[in-house]
């Protein structure tokens, strides 16, 4: 059963939103009460505190105050409110009743690798399901995705990959928001300790980019060949390749 799509360019992605080619299903409307140009500004000043994180120029454990990143930031405390609410989905940061947000600690290398297994769990069933609903749309948003990914700088720094980043993560929610199965879609973005990994990197600069978009290309062709079982075979052996390299040390 084809999957049905509504008129939208935008899905959203740890936060971001990310252009997709042709359409991308919602099954309610996005409601916007905020001022006129307020979701683009929370969007740059999102933007701006992950990069803070991921390139670790503020140290974990240490405060955030809204106020203080607003000025630094130049913009009022509002927009950095909602933003730091936004990355308490991510890991990023954690937040208390009496403390207010925080840098969250970094994940280890055991944390990240049990991320993954979850991963492992979900993500070649998204990946069955999606393909067997798969239309040609849906698979010109992946082939887009993919082509960016693999155009895209991966450093140095967070400014330097970010569109790398989204495009990566980007491909793999598509897939998830695919499936037809809102339970699923729901499972897999619960999923937090993502953008973590990319703190492991040396100076900043992703070193797994080759190996990563072989294996989405991999993915796709199994979109492309209409074989679920392929694709669910494709997307496992990624995550598997990936969880080797975050446990030998080689993506870092």
């Amino acid at each position: 059963m084809p999957r049905q799509t509504t008129p939208t360019s935008k899905i959203t992605t740890y936060g971001w939103s990310t252009r997709v080619v042709g359409m991308v299903r919602r099954r309610t409307p996005d409601v916007n009460t905020s001022p006129p140009g307020a979701s683009a500004l929370v969007d740059s000043v999102y933007e701006q505190i992950v990069g803070l994180l991921i390139d670790q120029r503020i140290a974990p454990g240490s405060p955030l105050r809204t106020e203080a990143l607003g000025t630094e930031l130049g913009v009022s405390a509002t927009p950095v409110r909602e933003a730091l609410a936004r990355l308490e989905t991510t890991g990023l940061v954690d937040r208390s009743a009496h403390r207010g947000w925080r840098v969250a600690p970094p994940l280890s290398r055991n944390d990240q690798i049990k991320i993954i297994e979850l991963r492992l769990l979900l993500e070649p069933e998204n990946a069955r399901q999606a393909c067997g609903r798969a239309d040609d749309a849906l698979r010109a948003e992946l082939a887009e995705l993919a082509a960016r990914q693999t155009a895209a700088p991966v450093g140095p720094d967070y400014a330097g990959y970010a569109d790398y980043l989204k495009a990566d993560w980007g491909f793999h929610l598509l897939i998830a928001s695919s499936t037809g199965n809102p339970y699923l879609e729901k499972a897999f973005t619960t999923v937090s300790g993502y953008l973590q990994r990319f703190q492991l990197f040396d100076q900043h600069v992703i070193t797994d980019a080759r190996e990563c978009t072989s294996e989405h290309g991999a993915i796709l062709d199994a979109f492309t060949r209409r074989s679920p079982e392929i694709a669910a075979a494709a997307m496992r052996d990624h995550l598997q390749r990936l969880r080797d390299r975050v446990a030998a040390g080689s993506d870092s």
